[in-house]
């Protein structure tokens, strides 16, 4: 079957060069050949799911088992996340707790002092604190060392699963490609014996800001009410400025990945670390704007061959994921609209300027 693809995809991209010049983006659809298989489903497969804050990672491992397992639930993956590893930490539910006394935040109203949905930069920074130390110092209360940090804990248990050959599945934001994971792995077998998968979820902006409104004090409120049972809330900072910039770092990265990484040859170790184009690296994206959420984009397709850097950067834009891109390309053309304008005013001016010079002369 991979012998079959590889001829198409032979036969199609000899179409294309026969044809460059004349082909439209809208003949390069038509044009689009079948998908080219780089996953093997007798290797174990490591995911990274990525997304800002509100963009449903959650949903995305049913979608991969969809895709890649042709629906077999039966296929064990072991989740690592960093926030359920803190949250449910001993030590970071009474950092939380004592929070809750400090600051008066009550399950039923907004105080002064403690407002969720607009909190303060003291709140902010007092939810940030807590959970980073316990995150990066411990301890997290976990077997069979309790007293190691969470992000410790995490990694020792990771390799445990490398070196099980086992599926993996790690969330992260997506704000930096997750090279260190990568060299973890790498250090234990070789990436090649592995399927490794990036998939991305993205929502709009505006989407984004709305989900993520009232996040922090409905978890609060279970916390509570829960008698401290549930895993303790965090608070990040969701203000706009705060939150455009995140996204618009995400969509950095994405687009880092993407065009500076899985294209080439030899990428930059520094950005990429052992990503490359050899084809054991798959990339793909969703649209979580609504309840359906769509694939809208496949690295193995071979269409992404014909797709540029430039036209994957204005494809990726069209999501809104980060209102910063929306924003300069109105900018630009502003600044474009008033440099013709400046550049109208001077040729006027330099008209009038040699005729009054001429009547002077007169």
């Amino acid at each position: 079957m991979i012998i079959i693809n590889l001829i198409k995809l032979f036969i199609y991209n000899i179409v294309i060069m026969a044809t460059k010049g004349f082909v439209t983006p809208s003949i390069r659809r038509r044009l689009r050949a079948e998908t080219v298989t780089k996953f093997n489903p007798d290797r174990p497969t490591i995911i990274f799911t990525s997304g800002p804050t509100g963009s449903g990672k959650s949903s995305l491992p049913e979608k991969v088992l969809d895709i890649f397992f042709k629906k077999s639930y039966d296929v064990t993956i072991r989740n690592f996340l960093i926030d359920d590893y803190v949250e449910s930490s001993d030590t970071y539910k009474n950092n939380v707790k004592d929070i809750i006394r400090d600051f008066d935040c009550n399950k039923d109203e907004t105080t002064e002092t403690c407002n969720l949905n607009e909190p303060s930069k003291a709140l902010l920074e007092a939810f940030g604190d807590a959970y980073f130390d316990v995150r990066q110092n411990g301890p997290c209360g976990l077997e069979p060392n309790p007293e190691f940090s969470c992000k410790l804990t995490m990694l020792n248990q990771i390799i445990e699963a490398i070196q099980a050959n086992d599926n993996i599945l790690i969330e992260t934001t997506g704000k930096k490609i997750p090279i260190e994971y990568l060299k973890t792995l790498a250090s234990f077998t070789s990436i090649h014996n592995y399927n490794v998968l990036f998939v991305y979820a993205i929502v709009t902006f505006e989407t984004l800001m709305e989900r993520n409104k009232t996040r922090a004090s409905r978890q609060m409120k279970e916390f509570i009410e829960s008698n401290y049972e549930n895993p303790a809330p965090r608070l990040p900072d969701i203000s706009f400025d705060v939150f455009k910039k995140s996204t618009a770092n995400i969509e950095k990265t994405l687009i880092t990945l993407r065009n500076k990484c899985m294209r080439l040859n030899q990428p930059s170790k520094d950005a990429c670390g052992p990503i490359n184009n050899d084809g054991s690296f798959i990339l793909l994206i969703f649209n979580n704007d609504d309840a359906k959420s769509k694939l809208i984009y496949d690295s193995r397709s071979s269409f992404d061959n014909l797709m540029s850097d430039r036209e994957f950067i204005t494809y990726l834009q069209k999501y809104h994921l980060a209102v910063v891109g929306e924003k300069k390309s109105k900018q630009t053309k502003k600044a474009k609209r008033n440099s013709k304008n400046k550049l109208k005013h001077s040729k006027k001016h330099k008209k009038k300027t040699l005729k009054n010079k001429n009547k002077n002369r007169k």
